[in-house]
Order: C-alpha cells, then sequence, then structure tokens
C-alpha cells in the first residue's frame, strides 16, 4: 500500500509541480507492470489534512523498492509530508473469500 499525505495547502504552482510529478510517477509505475488494486481517502493527522492511499500488486519485493527509490528521488518529494509503502501478501485469503 502506498500513502500519501500532507497537512498543509500548497500554492497553486507547487501544487501542478507535484500533481504531475505523482502523474509520472504512477506512470512509470504502471508501464513495469505494476498493478493499481484500488484507492481510497481517509482524514489526516490533523483538522483539514487528508490521506491518500493507493494499494498496488507487484510481482516481486523488489519492485517495492525500486518504488521507495522513485518516489525518495523525486524533486517534488519534499512537498508530501509523510510516505509509506507497507508490504504485505494476504489477498489471496480475501479473493478466496469472494470466489464462486
Amino acid at each position: 500500500m502506498y500513502a500519501l499525505w500532507s497537512r498543509r495547502e500548497i500554492k497553486n504552482e507547487g501544487r501542478d509541480k507535484l500533481f504531475e510529478g505523482i502523474r509520472i510517477l504512477f506512470k512509470g509505475w504502471n508501464d513495469m507492470g505494476i498493478r493499481l488494486i484500488g484507492t481510497f481517502g481517509n482524514s489526516g493527522h490533523t483538522p483539514g489534512g487528508f490521506v491518500h492511499h493507493a494499494i498496488f500488486e507487484v510481482d516481486s519485493t523488489d519492485i517495492v523498492g525500486k518504488m521507495d527509490s522513485d518516489f525518495m528521488n523525486a524533486d517534488w518529494n519534499h512537498m508530501v509530508e509523510s510516505f509509506a509503502l507497507h508490504l504485505g501478501s494476504g489477498r489471496l485469503f480475501i479473493d478466496d473469500h469472494f470466489a464462486d
């Protein structure tokens, strides 16, 4: 799971740079075969804050390292207050409950 949250407002030009950077980042991940499973949002740590979560499926833990490196080396990452990648393998257990 990828989590991105910010507690502060970003000026319009910074916001445009951030959103364009995220678009390029996600396009690159898509091109690497990383599959988006779902997204959701939630309130942040402070009033008015907001958290964006994206859940991805990857083929190896090496790809998770590449995802982390891609984000940490982005020239806009300082605009994001916090970033986290969580690794899990429980999807098959959940999928089995929805199988025919």
